[in-house]
């Protein structure tokens, strides 16, 4: 358009929608779908100026089917791809275009846009979420780990309380009744015995609350 004489007004207007898609696609992240509706708006009546002053913008229409099918809703960008669509092939016409790949040449280009701004957007929906059913996965895995860490913690709990009870608690038991016996044996030789059988008694219970604290202690390298 520069080349062929196009005047600075027309290459404002030209710097002006170029201006007004490079700050969108800065902002477009933190803009609402109204915000980006706005944009796109803009940037389509920017370059429906451009194509009626000058045929050499009509492919700029292409970069903006690719992005107005990304960011706007499907029924949205193809009423909008629709409206351009005509005014490139009116366009196209008014200049001496009128054989039929002035008709299916910008036909085929908007297929292809709108075809692969939709195809990347599903591709990046089934990718999202794959990535979020593979976190499901590790947050169940790990759930899982959790859950079976707590079994075995008590069922190593209940093991130990079975030991204590059927070793420890019945050895005290006998130790405490011996004392007893032994307090009331009246024979120096019978309470001697019953002394032995506490002293035997409480050695067996040492032992075994030994191989308690063992099992229970962390194993070093």
């Amino acid at each position: 358009a520069w080349t062929g004489g196009a005047g600075w007004p027309l290459m404002v207007l030209a710097g002006a929608v170029l201006t007004v898609f490079v700050a969108g696609l800065a902002v477009h992240s933190r803009l609402g779908s109204a915000g980006r509706s706005v944009w796109i708006g803009l940037l389509f009546l920017g370059t429906v100026a451009l194509m009626v002053l000058s045929q050499d913008f009509l492919w700029v229409v292409f970069p903006l089917w690719l992005l107005a099918a990304t960011v706007l809703p499907l029924l949205a960008s193809l009423l909008l791809t629709a409206v351009t669509l005509a005014l490139v092939v009116t366009v196209l016409a008014m200049t001496g275009g009128h054989s039929v790949g002035a008709v299916l040449g910008p036909l085929v280009g908007a297929l292809v846009a709108v075809g692969l701004a939709r195809g990347v957007l599903q591709f990046e929906h089934e990718a999202s979420e794959h990535h979020r059913l593979l976190a499901e996965v590790l947050r169940a895995e790990d759930e899982t780990a959790r859950l079976q860490r707590e079994a075995g913690v008590m069922a190593e709990r209940q093991r130990l309380a079975h030991d204590i009870h059927d070793t420890l608690a019945q050895g005290f038991s006998s130790i405490v009744l011996l004392a007893r016996a032994a307090h009331r044996a009246g024979d120096p030789a019978a309470a001697e015995r019953l002394v032995a059988e506490i002293e035997a008694t409480a050695s067996e219970n040492l032992a075994e609350s030994r191989r308690v604290v063992m099992a229970l202690a962390p194993d070093t390298p």
